[in-house]
């Protein structure tokens, strides 16, 4: 009776071991790929030196974790008032953004084109995905809506 048990306690250990390793291996690939998506490499901007319709202005606000992010602040030539803040995605830059810059800039809106937490200029280490960006956009219609601006903003992105 006694041999009868211990193939029986062999396997339940072989398996409680598998289970084991099987658990550490998920562990560690699941910590692999967080830090890969959340610390994305960064694209420096490109040596603008000509701007198809108007110079911009460098713009900077502060988030609410301290980290300032920066950006560039269009005003239409011929302005109707409004404002679009346009967006880029993961990995990008607001450079990335000038084709719809412009076309709103030919439609008479001011355009704001930031870099996101991690982006660019934009200081930060980590991409959040949005968890610390939801703020973002209130904090950047405020700067948006600048005295010469107070129309209101669309966003884009």
């Amino acid at each position: 009776m006694i041999f009868l048990f211990q193939p029986r306690k062999q396997v339940r250990r072989c398996l409680i071991s598998a289970a084991l390793a099987a658990g550490c291996v998920w562990t560690a690939a699941a910590v692999y790929l967080g830090e890969s998506s959340l610390r994305l490499p960064r694209k420096s901007l490109p040596a603008q030196t000509r701007w198809s319709i108007i110079d911009p202005e460098s713009a900077e606000i502060v988030s609410a974790d301290g980290l300032k992010l920066r950006g560039w602040y269009f005003r239409a030539p011929e302005s109707n008032g409004a404002v679009v803040i346009v967006l880029h995605g993961q990995t990008d830059k607001r450079a990335g953004m000038m084709g719809f810059a412009d076309f709103f800039l030919r439609h008479g809106y001011n355009v704001l084109a930031p870099d996101s937490r991690g982006h660019g200029a934009s200081e930060g280490e980590l991409a959040t995905y949005g968890f610390r960006e939801s703020r973002r956009p209130t904090a950047l219609g405020r700067l948006a809506a600048r005295p010469s601006a107070p129309a209101p903003h669309l966003r884009l992105g």
